[in-house]
């Protein structure tokens, strides 16, 4: 980290945004979901970024991995001097892109078999300013993963569960600790409405869009924990995961519905 970076907005007050994205044979996947995400959380905390110069960037990073596929992580940081809270007129954004591994074996065999989930006894405060912001403040979903780890068996055997349900503070349904959801109600999808709260992910975005487009009944609505618990069908999504349908919701065991392994097979070449 540059000495800039140790004493700016970012570091201390968490000020800036993110997107991670999966690339593959050498272009970024679903670009135009992860730059409106940029884009959006840019405007509501003052950075600013220009689409031409982080493509340039972007492909640069791309052009000297190794894989052929991987992930991307792309932060905009306000690397203006952490004087006070009060930002400067014009912050100082720095783009940062940083590579990670694609375990796609591991991925396979979720979007295979499916995950099973908790529900996580953390709650999310209600924050409509902010809600459906990728920002660099992510203590909820730190905290909210603390609990995965309490689900250690005494052998010390890797967690049950896969991943956590975050709620809010009303028991409503928001996310999970890293992935939005879709449920089955009745004949048509339902995801929550991310309104107070949540992150509005890209896979969740494209996934709405196909639906749409195919005129299934889709709602974007609040969810509440009772319902949820009663869904025919439930997956979790993101960019890197891509559609991991669930077949474990605390106790409680769900089939592997066709119309998610329908999904899935119709958006397969978005994800790796």
């Amino acid at each position: 980290m540059s000495v800039d970076l140790q004493l700016s907005r970012a570091l201390h007050y968490g000020h800036g945004c993110f997107t991670t994205l999966v690339y593959r044979d050498g272009l970024p996947l679903l670009w135009e979901y992860h730059w409106q995400r940029l884009q959006q959380a840019a405007l509501i905390l003052g950075l600013h970024c220009e689409e031409n110069a982080l493509r340039k960037q972007l492909q640069q990073m791309i052009d000297v991995q190794t894989e052929h596929a991987g992930i991307l992580k792309i932060l905009l940081l306000d690397e203006s001097p952490a004087n006070g809270y009060e930002p400067p007129q014009y912050a100082k954004t720095q783009v940062l892109i940083l590579p990670r591994v694609l375990d796609r074996q591991w991925l396979a065999e979720k979007r295979q078999k499916g995950c099973q989930l908790m529900r996580c006894q953390y709650r999310l405060a209600h924050q409509s300013v902010l809600a459906g912001v990728k920002h660099l403040n992510r203590l909820d979903q730190v905290l909210a993963s603390r609990e995965l780890q309490q689900t250690l068996a005494q052998d010390g055997q890797p967690p049950v569960y896969d991943d956590g349900v975050m709620l809010d503070v009303n028991d409503f349904v928001i996310e999970t600790t890293c992935a939005n959801l879709f449920v089955r109600i009745g004949s048509q999808w339902v995801t929550p409405d991310l309104s107070f709260a949540g992150v509005a992910g890209v896979a969740r975005s494209l996934i709405i869009r196909h639906l749409v487009g195919l005129q299934e009944l889709i709602q974007i609505r609040p969810i509440h924990w009772s319902e949820f618990c009663v869904a025919e069908e439930i997956f979790i999504c993101n960019s890197v995961r891509g559609i991991w349908p669930v077949v474990r919701l605390q106790e409680k065991t769900l089939p592997i519905g066709a119309l998610t392994r329908n999904l899935q097979k119709n958006l397969q070449l978005c994800f790796v």
